[in-house]
C-alpha cells in the first residue's frame, strides 16, 4: 500500500518543484494527476528526475474517451490507472441516467483493457444521493461495469452522512484506492471551506484503518480541496499517516 498526493491540491501553487522536493524528503514518491496538469511543460521530467511516478491520473470522461489524448498522457507519465473524477450531477440523478453513463463506461473499459489500462471512478457527493430505496448512483455504476474500480473519497462519504468504515466493508472488493480527505467540524477554518489536515477533522480514522483489510486498496491519495498552506498540510498529514499506517508499508 502506497502513499500518493493529488496534485489538484496544489493547483494555486506557483511552483511545483519545491512541493515535489518536500514529498521526496518525506518519503512520498507518487503523485496523482488531474486534467490541467498534463499540459505543464517539463512536468514529466521533473517527476522522473526525482524518481517519482504517477500511478494514477484523473481525467474527465470526455477526455478519456479521446483515445489519442489518454494514450498521450499514459505514455508521457507512464500512467496505468485512469480515474474519472466525477460527472455532472444531473447525468446521474436518475436510474436511466446512471445506466446511460454505465454503458459509456463499459465500452470505455473494454477499450482501455485492450491497451493495458485500468479504469476507475472517483466519487463526489452526487454519487451517494439515493435515487430510490437502497439504490445509489455509485452502486448502479459499479453494477454496470464489472471492471470499474472505485477510488473512494472518504471526505465526500463523511459529508454525505455515510460511514466510511462501513462503506469499505460493504464495497471493499471494488475499492482499490482511497482519497485521504478529512473534513472539519463547525469550528474549522472557514478559509479552508470545510477541509482539514488528515487526522485533524471528524473522520474516524481508527475505524477506517480497521476496515482496510476488507478492501483491495493499494493507493492512499492525500488531498485537500482548499488548503491555505499546502506544505503545512502535507507535513502534518504525513506525520499523522506515518503513525496510522504502522502496520503497512508506505513508500
Amino acid at each position: 500500500m502506497h502513499l500518493s498526493f493529488q496534485l489538484y491540491t496544489a493547483r494555486d501553487v506557483a511552483q511545483l518543484d519545491p512541493l515535489l522536493d518536500l514529498l521526496v524528503r518525506r518519503g512520498v514518491s507518487r503523485v496523482e494527476g488531474w486534467d490541467a496538469i498534463y499540459e505543464i511543460e517539463g512536468l514529466a521530467n521533473s517527476l522522473s528526475s526525482r524518481n517519482m511516478t504517477m500511478p494514477s491520473a484523473h481525467m474527465s470522461l470526455a477526455h478519456l474517451k479521446d483515445r489519442d489524448r489518454r494514450q498521450k498522457v499514459a505514455r508521457a507519465f507512464e500512467v496505468r490507472r485512469f480515474i474519472v473524477p466525477g460527472i455532472e450531477a444531473d447525468r446521474i440523478s436518475s436510474r436511466g441516467g446512471c445506466l446511460d453513463v454505465g454503458r459509456e463506461l463499459l465500452e470505455l473499459s473494454h477499450q482501455m483493457k485492450a491497451e493495458g489500462l485500468r479504469l476507475g471512478w472517483h466519487n463526489g457527493g452526487a454519487e451517494l444521493v439515493p435515487i430510490a430505496a437502497r439504490e445509489r448512483p455509485i452502486d448502479l455504476l459499479l453494477e454496470s461495469v464489472p471492471e470499474l474500480e472505485w477510488e473512494c473519497d472518504l471526505g465526500w462519504l463523511a459529508s454525505a452522512g455515510v460511514d466510511p468504515a462501513a462503506e469499505l466493508r460493504t464495497n471493499g472488493r471494488r475499492i482499490t484506492a482511497l482519497h485521504m480527505r478529512d473534513v472539519s467540524g463547525p469550528e474549522g477554518d472557514p478559509k479552508q471551506k470545510g477541509g482539514a489536515d488528515i487526522g485533524s477533522g471528524v473522520l474516524e480514522w481508527k475505524a477506517i484503518r480497521a476496515s482496510l483489510n476488507q478492501t483491495r486498496v493499494d493507493l492512499l491519495v492525500m488531498e485537500h480541496d482548499h488548503a491555505q498552506d499546502v506544505s503545512g498540510f502535507l507535513n502534518r498529514s504525513i506525520d499523522f499517516l506515518d503513525g496510522w499506517m504502522t502496520s503497512a508499508a508506505i513508500a
